[in-house]
């Protein structure tokens, strides 16, 4: 039933998300084609009199554009996953929803999954889009070759981009779950204000996951950095802790940009050390809270709902 639940799910989202990502994708491509940053490479400079009038508005549009397209993607994948859930499971719909011969865990299951997929779906869009339009330019190229650099150091960023992918697809599902936990705990939280409730419920659930995250990281952040000493002006201050090779030259002027001591940024083993359980713990608790809005999720769904 779970496999039927989550086929319905991708059929009833699929017509909205298609025309987002097709509007999106349109933009994209006119942005890669016409933005400055593309009209720079090509005529050398952004005041470049080969450059027409009309175009240089054109591409300054496009950027406007496409940036805000960004903004839409992300707001109405969310708004809409949001308003898919209540609807289905908290307004008019959940009578016909709650007569299905699935288990509530199953409906959850699927729409976790789903939600999860059009969540990586947008965000794959915008960084390739990013990468579209730094094509021109070759800034993508110059990216790679300095991961290939830091690989040839020594620097696991294999492991680390697995674990970033890891990442961002429980980080999405978990968000989701997050969302659905408040939606559900919202009209049990305030009976006679259904929707401020689910509001209320997703701050207070934001709230809690963002102190116990930020605690967390900075107890390993102080405990695998180390003291900074004193900033010298003109002198270079250790970051990474004992062992760590991110030694940052601080230039004369508070204005100044940091430049790094040999200019070269370089990873210790203690700073690889850093990175990976960060990382890792990041995945951890990402997992842990989770779980912990799955089964809230499902005890607040087995409850007598409060429906629309």
């Amino acid at each position: 039933m779970l496999s039927k639940l989550i086929k319905y799910e991708f059929k009833a989202t699929a017509r909205t998300f298609f025309w987002i990502y097709a509007a999106f994708v349109v933009i994209m491509v006119l942005n890669a084609l016409f933005n400055p940053i593309t009209l720079a490479s090509h005529n050398n400079s952004f005041a470049s009199d080969d450059v027409p009038v009309a175009l240089a508005v054109l591409s300054g549009a496009l950027i406007v554009l496409y940036f805000a397209a960004i903004v839409a993607v992300v707001v109405v994948t969310f708004v809409f996953i949001l308003l898919r859930f209540w609807r289905s499971m908290n307004g008019d719909l959940g009578y016909l929803t709650l007569t299905l011969p699935a288990t509530r865990e199953q409906h959850l299951g699927a729409k976790v999954i789903v939600a999860t997929v059009w969540n990586i779906v947008s965000g794959v869009l915008v960084v390739l889009s990013i990468f579209l339009m730094m094509a021109n330019t070759g800034g993508v190229s110059d990216i790679f070759g300095e991961l290939r650099k830091f690989a040839a150091e020594g620097v696991p960023i294999g492991g680390w981009t697995a674990t970033v992918i890891v990442l961002v697809i429980v980080g999405s599902a978990t968000g989701s779950l997050m969302l659905f936990a408040a939606m559900s705990w919202g009209p049990v939280l305030l009976k006679n204000h259904r929707v401020g409730g689910s509001f209320l419920a997703y701050i207070i659930l934001y709230a809690i996951t963002q102190i116990v995250m930020g605690a967390v990281l900075l107890v390993i952040g102080l405990s695998n950095w180390g003291a900074v000493g004193p900033v010298e002006i003109g002198g270079a201050v250790p970051l990474g802790g004992p062992g760590s090779t991110f030694d940052v030259a601080v230039a004369d002027g508070a204005d100044a940009p940091l430049a790094f001591a040999d200019g070269n940024l370089a990873f210790s083993p203690a700073d690889i050390s850093s990175v990976t359980a960060i990382l890792l713990i990041t995945l951890v608790i990402n997992v842990a809270f989770g779980v912990a809005y799955w089964f809230f999720t499902r005890a607040m769904l087995n409850r007598k709902q409060n429906l629309a």
